[in-house]
C-alpha cells in the first residue's frame, strides 16, 4: 500500500493508530545496472569462480543479520572487522544465487520466497559491509515481494534504521528505530537503538524528545552516542565528547578505548591512538578487534615485527578471521 507521498507503509504501523513507518522509493540508479551492461556483468559473473563456505563459516553467515552491526562496523575502519571475509563471499554468492533466480518462473511461489530470502540477506550483508546503497536496494526488493512478511523481524526494522541514518533521513530513521522499540521493547540492543533514534531527533531539532531516549546514568548510551557520532567524520569532537562522558561513568571498557583508537587514527594522531588501543588490550586482553587495530598502526608505521604479533593473538583469540594480513606481514618482515 501506498501514501498520498507515494511511499510504501509498513501493515503493522497501523495497529492502535500508531504512525506509519514509510520507505523511500527505489531509487533506479541504485537498484539496476544500465540496459547495455547488465547482461554483461551476469556473463562476467558466470564465469568467475564462487568462493565456498568453511562448516563454521556457514554457520556464521546463517546467523547474520543487521543487529550484528557493532561487531563487524568499527567507526568506518573496514580492515578491523571481524570476520569480514565471511561479507564478501557471502554478497558473491548470493549475487550468484540471485542470477539463476531471475531466469526462473517468475510467478512461482516457490521462487519468489527464494528470492525474498536472498534479497533480504544481501539487504544485512551489504549493511555490515557498508555497502548502503546496495543495502537500501536489496531491503526495497524484500518488501516489495513480501510488504506483511518484512516486518516480522526487527533486523529489518533496524537494518532500515541504520540505512537511512547514514542517508541523513532523520524523520525515515526515527521512523524505523520507533517502531522497532515499540514492537520489540525486549531487544538485547535496545540503549543503542535508543541513541541512536535521539541523534535522529536531536537533527530534526525536538531536543525534548531527544532528551527522553538518553539515559543519563548509563555509559553505554554515552558509548553508543559516541560511536553514532564517530560514524560522521565532522563530527568527531562529538564522538570524543561522548566517549569521555562513557569513561567518566565508569562504564569505559575495552570497546570504549578500541572505538576512541579508530578515531584517534582517523584524525591522523598515532600516538594517541596507540594509546588507546593499548589500553583496550590490558583492560581485555582477548579482544580480537583491538589487536587488529594495534597491529594495522603498527603496519602503517613500518613495524612489522610489532604488527605480526598482534595479528597473531587477534587470529588466535578469533580463529574465523582472515589469515591474509597475517602473511602478509610475516613476508614483509621476512624480507626486510
Amino acid at each position: 500500500m501506498y501514501n498520498t507521498r507515494g511511499h510504501l507503509l509498513c501493515p503493522a504501523s497501523r495497529v492502535q493508530g500508531r504512525p506509519a513507518l514509510s520507505i523511500i522509493p527505489p531509487i533506479p540508479a541504485l537498484c539496476t545496472p544500465p540496459p547495455d551492461s547488465k547482461m554483461d556483468a551476469l556473463q562476467m559473473r558466470r564465469l568467475d569462480v564462487m568462493p565456498s563456505f568453511t562448516t563454521l563459516e556457514k554457520r556464521r553467515y546463517l546467523q547474520i543479520t543487521s543487529l550484528d552491526f557493532n561487531y563487524f562496523y568499527n567507526n568506518s575502519n573496514p580492515r578491523s572487522c571481524p570476520d569480514r571475509h565471511i561479507l564478501f563471499k557471502a554478497n558473491r554468492l548470493l549475487e550468484n544465487n540471485l542470477d539463476a533466480l531471475m531466469e526462473m518462473n517468475a510467478d512461482s511461489m516457490a521462487v519468489k520466497t527464494r528470492k525474498y530470502a536472498v534479497f533480504l540477506k544481501l539487504g544485512h550483508i551489504s549493511l555490515l559491509a557498508q555497502d548502503w546503497a546496495k543495502a537500501l536496494s536489496a531491503y526495497q526488493q524484500a518488501y516489495n515481494l513480501y510488504p506483511d512478511q518484512f516486518w516480522k523481524h526487527p533486523s529489518n526494522y533496524y537494518g532500515l534504521g541504520l540505512v537511512y541514518l547514514h542517508f541523513k533521513d532523520y524523520k525515515l530513521a526515527a521512523e524505523a528505530f520507533s517502531r522497532l522499540l515499540y514492537c520489540y521493547p525486549a531487544l538485547g540492543c535496545i540503549v543503542e537503538v535508543k541513541s541512536r533514534l535521539g541523534v535522529c531527533f536531536q537533527n530534526l531539532s525536538e531536543y525534548t524528545r531527544a532528551l527522553k531516549k538518553f539515559e543519563p546514568d548509563n555509559g553505554k548510551t554515552f558509548y553508543y552516542l559516541g560511536r553514532c557520532y564517530g560514524e560522521t567524520p565532522t563530527k568527531a569532537h562529538d564522538a570524543f565528547l561522548n566517549y569521555r562522558q562513557s569513561i567518566d561513568k565508569s562504564e569505559a571498557d575495552a570497546d570504549t578505548w578500541c572505538s576512541i583508537g579508530v578515531l584517534y587514527q582517523q584524525q591522523n594522531q598515532p600516538m594517541d591512538a596507540l594509546q588507546a588501543f593499548i589500553c583496550a588490550v590490558e583492560l581485555d586482553p582477548e579482544h580480537s578487534a583491538a589487536w587488529t587495530d594495534l597491529g594495522i598502526l603498527y603496519e602503517l608505521h613500518h613495524q612489522f615485527a610489532d604488527a605480526l604479533e598482534c595479528f597473531r593473538k587477534a587470529i588466535k583469540f578469533n580463529p574465523g578471521q582472515s589469515l591474509i594480513s597475517s602473511f602478509t606481514l610475516f613476508y614483509k618482515f621476512k624480507t626486510h
